[in-house]
């Protein structure tokens, strides 16, 4: 079946990082120049929805950056890379997203494996930016950032890959876009002795909704998760059991271990969130999973629950009728885990619900659609998105 829509991936699927290097920081700052680049233009697009508005080489304050040699990752406080974009296509409406990520982290050990990221619909402050602060959020605790916390918290990292070993020595960087409104998702590939391959994915998920953007001017799903769980059950960020509402409500996945060797170390399972039809994100109710911090409207990614069951029992050999592997819609639904607002927001176009492959240790990561020829569609986690390649480390 044809793609809804043009994604594009020119030289941004299974780029190797490491290159041989056993430098963190090296490997580090080619994975996130690709991130840099695959935003600003290089995936084969003619143009891309998204402008960088404002950039830091940890030498100077520019407006770009020109390779890897610019991008320096250091604790909060200290000169450190960074990079502010904003895309004026993916919200249907006026509104405008901003992404701000900082190569930065709380310790030194930290360097080429974690850094600070804020999705928002407000411009941020670039007031007291310098080449030691990256801008903060501006929108008085509306922003979805590193860790979920309130704006401008400087002790708040994000885990993108697994530090270097001789087990994991290789990091891939992978990223597809859609042209029109620049909805995008990012991986990071990394081979591992008992954690999960494909650990790390970021994306801004525009749906496909019948309402108006008046009625709802914010149907874009964002999402930075790391989670390297790899079990019979969890395959990574993109596992369909951690996508129902009893996960997502306020279990932000985040690196949360003050040891950053410590790639065991989990605090939820999704990383994602909406921000509500008035721009809103919410607070949670004394009973949900995390009460001290802000929280966005929870997401589930739904595809009917008796749909949703029989995924859960079709493994690795496929249907038990003909062998394939079903690739099913998915919706997206504001759950009441912890908040008061529940609605279906939308479906995201070319991203289909999987099989789970509960027999697997890790699931069917890596694995394409079709087997042979050029691949439509490659599975991370137990979802299928639009690629043309079997992503490494692979199946």
């Amino acid at each position: 079946m044809a793609n809804e829509k043009t994604w594009y991936m020119t030289n941004t699927l299974n780029v190797d990082c490491s290159a041989g290097s056993t430098s963190d920081s090296e490997t580090g700052a080619n994975w996130m120049y690709n991130l840099y680049t695959f935003l600003s233009g290089g995936a084969g697009q003619t143009t891309s929805p998204w402008l960088i508005i404002s950039a830091s080489n940890a030498s100077s304050v520019t407006t770009e950056w020109t390779g890897s040699g610019d991008v320096t990752f250091n604790q909060h406080g200290s000169p450190h890379s960074w990079f502010v974009c904003k895309n004026n296509n993916i919200f249907p409406g006026s509104e405008v997203l901003y992404l701000t990520v900082a190569c930065s982290s709380t310790s030194s050990a930290g360097n080429g494996v974690d850094f600070w990221m804020s999705f928002d619909h407000n411009e941020p402050n670039f007031t007291s930016s310098t080449t030691s602060v990256a801008p903060l959020t501006n929108s008085a605790g509306q922003a979805f950032h590193t860790q979920y916390k309130n704006p401008g918290d400087t002790n708040a990292f994000q885990r993108f890959r697994y530090p270097y070993s001789a087990t994991s020595p290789t990091t891939y960087f992978h990223g597809t876009m859609d042209e029109t409104t620049g909805s995008f998702v990012v991986f990071t590939g990394q081979s591992h002795s008992s954690l999960y391959g494909f650990p790390f994915s970021m994306a801004a998920l525009r749906m496909e909704t019948p309402r108006t953007s008046s009625l709802d001017p914010y149907p874009v799903l964002v999402k930075s998760c790391w989670n390297p769980q790899r079990t019979t059950t969890y395959h990574g960020p993109w596992t369909m059991t951690n996508q129902n509402a009893s996960n997502t409500g306020n279990r932000w996945a985040r690196y949360s271990n003050a040891d950053p060797a410590n790639v065991s170390s989990l605090q939820g399972m999704t990383g994602q969130g909406m921000w509500w039809v008035d721009g809103s994100r919410q607070t949670p109710s004394p009973n949900a999973n995390n009460t001290t911090n802000p929280a966005f409207y929870s997401c589930c990614l739904s595809i009917g629950v008796s749909t949703y069951d029989a995924l859960n029992e079709i493994d690795s050999l496929g249907d038990d009728v003909d062998g394939t592997y079903p690739a099913i819609p998915m919706f997206i639904s504001n759950s009441d885990n912890g908040v008061s607002k529940t609605s279906i927001r939308g479906r995201f176009p070319d991203i289909k619900g999987g099989p789970w492959a509960d027999n697997l240790v890790g699931g069917l990561g890596g694995a394409t659609v079709p087997q042979t020829g050029t691949p439509t569609s490659c599975i991370v986690g137990d979802v299928f998105f639009p690629v043309t390649a079997s992503l490494l480390p692979g199946a």
